[in-house]
């Protein structure tokens, strides 16, 4: 099965700690530190997914999961996106995927970005199999 007696805290890891520490002194030492912690909530959780990531995908398996994982996730707006085009035709700002909000990954020209950067993903994954 997966042996976990190889996972170990590299020094990359403590670096990421101690800009998420820093991160986090000098949030609540801002002029305005409710605005801020709102404004760098996102910060936050991008830290902790990059120090605690390299403990979880050492192994190739783990990393074609999460590949696998990522692609099928995309696939799910992408392939409604891309009905909802051939069926009714589109325009900018007119397409709903899945949801009314036009923003993040939910937007027209990142979720077009997404799908056309996922084909080598694609074409590696299948060559894997």
């Amino acid at each position: 099965m997966d042996d976990k007696s190889d996972s170990r805290f590299a020094p990359r890891q403590g670096l990421i700690i101690l800009l998420l520490l820093y991160c986090g002194i000098t949030t609540m030492g801002a002029d305005f530190p409710v605005d801020a912690r709102d404004k760098w909530d996102w910060v936050w959780k991008c830290l902790a997914f990059a120090a605690f990531l390299p403990l979880t995908l050492r192994t190739r398996l783990r990393i074609e999961s999460l590949l696998l994982f990522m692609i099928l996730s995309a696939a799910t707006i992408i392939i409604v996106g891309g009905i909802k085009t051939a069926a009714g035709g589109g325009g900018y700002g007119q397409l709903d995927l899945m949801v009314t909000n036009n923003s993040g990954l939910y937007e027209g020209s990142t979720i077009s970005t997404v799908a056309i950067a996922i084909v080598p993903l694609i074409a590696w994954a299948s060559a894997c199999a």
